[in-house]
């Protein structure tokens, strides 16, 4: 899934052995340098692109600590806080998803 130029959560593949929420805490941890706890499972969708498709998950922490550090990296480049009923045009498609179940509280969409 291409998501340069767009603004997207935290993410990424489970690896094996991995829990849903066990990848979320290891992700938001590897991207932002935040420890995440309370973690819960919110949203599941079936994302398609040209490329591949995937089951994407949407996780909700309810606790975090720490301060926002960037790894340096090509990839992440920046983070903003938005408001989900004002989300920037080029939020990626998975997110704006994710975000939208939540506000409408739906869990699944085929």
């Amino acid at each position: 899934m291409r998501l340069e130029g767009t603004w997207t959560l935290p993410s990424g593949k489970i690896k094996f052995g991995e829990t849903i929420e066990e990848t979320g805490i290891r992700k938001v941890k590897e991207e932002s340098n935040l420890e995440v706890s309370k973690i819960k499972v919110i949203s599941v969708q079936n994302d398609v692109n040209e490329y591949a498709q995937y089951a994407t998950f949407g996780l909700l922490a309810e606790k975090y600590t720490g301060k926002i550090e960037l790894p340096k990296t090509e990839e992440l480049v920046k983070y903003d806080w938005f408001d989900m009923n004002n989300l920037p045009g080029n939020t990626c498609i998975p997110t704006k998803r994710i975000l939208e179940k939540y506000v409408n509280r739906k869990f699944y969409n085929g």
